[in-house]
């Protein structure tokens, strides 16, 4: 009998254990939760100080790493100050490397890196995002980046490859025009192959 009244005891301190972390828990998550809205709809100048805090409450959120990054990096091509961008770059890669510890396969994630990695290296930046759309293969947008990065780095059959890859998609059209671009300033603006066609429907 006594034994079973300890047993009862601890079994009780348990419950009353995992439904206090769990109350705690549920409390982080929603006070972050609180955070991340005010940064979604109020991006002011203490976005990234309420993104720390939402961030240390409830580290397993990668929205919010997501939308750090992607505002990071649109403050970093708005800046005009060296400092700025460098400081802005840093805001921008540390929080897509903390979403893609959590998340890997968004999208959003892999990009903002790989534009990140293409402004200090193409090379870099397209064996990064090659490993991406080799895990995501049947989505056109993800070719026409592809095409771009193929194109930054000069290896123009590539590129008119992944363009045939990504014809009639999002993203197509700016892909295309960037393709010609680089290959225009490389090559005395002949295109390679003749030209490219024009995708159905884009």
């Amino acid at each position: 009998m006594y034994l079973k009244d300890i047993l009862l005891r601890v079994s009780g301190a348990v419950v009353a254990l995992v439904a206090a972390l769990a109350l705690l828990h549920s409390v982080r998550a929603a006070r972050a939760q609180g955070l991340y809205a005010a940064i979604r709809f109020k991006p002011d100048a203490a976005l990234f100080a309420r993104a720390e805090k939402a961030y240390r409450l409830y580290p397993r959120d990668f929205r919010l790493c997501a939308h750090a990054a992607v505002e990071g990096y649109a403050r970093l091509y708005a800046a005009s100050e060296p400092a700025d961008r460098i400081k802005w770059h840093a805001e921008a890669m540390k929080w897509g490397e903390r979403g893609l510890r959590l998340n890997p396969y968004m999208r959003k994630l892999n990009l903002v890196k790989t534009r990140l990695l293409e402004s200090t290296s193409p090379a870099r930046a397209l064996e990064f995002w090659r490993v991406y759309v080799e895990w995501h293969y049947w989505n056109r947008y993800n070719h026409s980046v592809l095409a771009e990065l193929c194109a930054a780095n000069g290896r123009f059959e590539e590129a008119l490859g992944e363009l045939d890859m990504a014809r009639g998609g999002p993203g197509y059209k700016h892909a295309r025009k960037r393709v010609m671009e680089l290959w225009r300033g490389e090559a005395g603006g002949v295109a390679p192959g003749g030209g490219i066609a024009e995708p159905d429907g884009a």
